[in-house]
């Protein structure tokens, strides 16, 4: 009793530092992962998160939303079928209704999760293809922070060169719930990362999504039909500013530390919730999210994580 007393006492004294690594679902589109997909789990693995890879199918929605609901962040990977994450063409988003945040950098499933309209390349879709809107018909290592000032632009401003060689972009017709922080091209027409907020109405200006939803700048080879394509999306074609961008979108899309009840707010409805799971098995339903300190316990020491981050809030 006296050591775990001294710990207690040393931790909150301290303010003890706990890892912030979270559990990740990425969605790709290949039974194992392959090309830029490797690249991503390795770079979001050698961070301390946990990723689980899975290849969504049309008809294995329950599979996807149990999934979502059992990570911190589902990454949908421009290798999918856009279709794959939905009910069918015209169809639902599987994971329209989830709390869980989602990015994605497949485009044409932009149109059934409604973040955008549903008319192909011009309401959502790539640059540099043959039927790429007026303006963006061309391959280009860059595209254009909007708003400096949010989380996503990762401290970036003006013109970023997010490839190391020229490639496409995604873009989404956004509705007004949404705020952009990059687009395309220099005139900001065609946003190419954006967000629509927990709360925020998507498109139709109806449905409340209920967690974060963003689409990422990452493009795709477009199936031969670039002008001198570069070939299918490799993870050496994202520069330094195009990883700092894709870290700082899952940063932003992650769970405070903390905020186990996901109400984007650390406050003691938080410490209740670990309070009445501690001694409980991480693996038994949601429980994992008490974990505040990953160390695959729900003790004291997840208290203390907790009150050290007592009153922060999402941006």
């Amino acid at each position: 009793m006296r050591r775990v007393l001294s710990v207690v006492v040393v931790a909150l004294v301290l303010g003890l530092a706990f890892a912030e690594a979270a559990r990740i679902a990425f969605f790709g589109g290949y039974a194992e992962p392959q090309g830029a997909d490797t690249g991503f789990i390795a770079h979001l693995e050698s961070l301390g998160h946990t990723v689980t890879y899975h290849m969504p199918v049309s008809a294995g929605g329950e599979a996807q939303v149990d999934l979502a609901n059992a990570n911190d962040l589902v990454i949908i990977s421009e290798s999918i079928g856009s279709l794959n994450v939905s009910s069918g063409a015209g169809g639902t988003f599987h994971l329209q209704d989830i709390a869980t945040s989602v990015i994605s950098f497949e485009a044409f499933m932009y149109d059934e999760a409604l973040w955008t309209g549903w008319n192909n390349m011009v309401d959502f879709g790539t640059s540099a293809r043959s039927n790429s809107p007026a303006g963006i018909e061309s391959l280009s290592d860059t595209i254009y922070i909007a708003d400096p000032s949010h989380q996503m632009a990762a401290g970036k401003t003006g013109a970023v060169v997010a490839y190391t060689t020229p490639y496409s972009a995604c873009f989404g017709m956004v509705g007004s719930g949404a705020t952009v922080v990059a687009t395309i091209d220099e005139a900001g027409q065609y946003p190419a990362t954006f967000v629509y907020p927990k709360g925020a109405l998507l498109v139709d200006g109806v449905t409340v999504t209920p967690g974060k939803r963003i689409g990422l700048f990452i493009g795709q080879g477009g199936y031969g039909s670039i002008p001198d394509p570069p070939g299918e999306l490799q993870f050496s074609y994202i520069s330094d500013d195009g990883l700092a961008l894709f870290d700082a979108a899952v940063n932003y899309a992650l769970p405070i530390p903390g905020d186990v009840n996901r109400d984007c707010i650390v406050n003691i409805l938080d410490l209740i919730s670990i309070r009445g799971r501690m001694g409980q098995s991480v693996d038994s339903g949601d429980n994992w999210k008490a974990d505040v300190n990953n160390d695959s316990k729900i003790n004291i020491l997840d208290l203390i994580a907790v009150r050290n981050k007592l009153n922060t809030r999402c941006q």
